[in-house]
């Protein structure tokens, strides 16, 4: 792993995101999820990510992560994870992905192999 791909605050709260659906971070290498909120600051928003022990691939989970603040979460970007729905509170994680690409310019996440932004 040679660079930072993106580094993201992510909210869950009255005004911010409610939840986010399974997905990959397609392209990164490894994800680094940190909770920066006591969990005791919000309701619901369970980090649900991959058990490494026979996950098929492309498959919605049950297994909520053992999360709690401060903990980092490092997993491999291509394995599905989810949000659960947020119910209450605020709930702030830092989000770092890793990838072998080259060195990323600007304020958003690299998409190619030059470097280049998103739109």
């Amino acid at each position: 792993v040679r660079q930072v791909r993106s580094v993201e605050l992510h909210e869950y709260s009255e005004r911010g995101r409610k939840e986010c659906a399974t997905h990959t971070d397609f392209g990164s290498l490894f994800t680094c999820d940190i909770l920066l909120s006591d969990t005791s600051d919000f309701e619901g928003g369970r980090m649900l990510a991959p058990t490494f022990a026979g996950s098929p691939p492309h498959t919605c989970f049950e297994d909520e992560q053992p999360f709690e603040r401060g903990d980092a979460l490092v997993f491999l970007s291509h394995k599905p994870h989810a949000v659960g729905a947020w119910r209450g509170g605020t709930r702030r994680t830092l989000v770092v992905e890793l990838w072998d690409g080259p060195t990323c310019v600007g304020n958003h996440r690299c998409m190619g192999s030059s470097g280049e932004e998103r739109g």
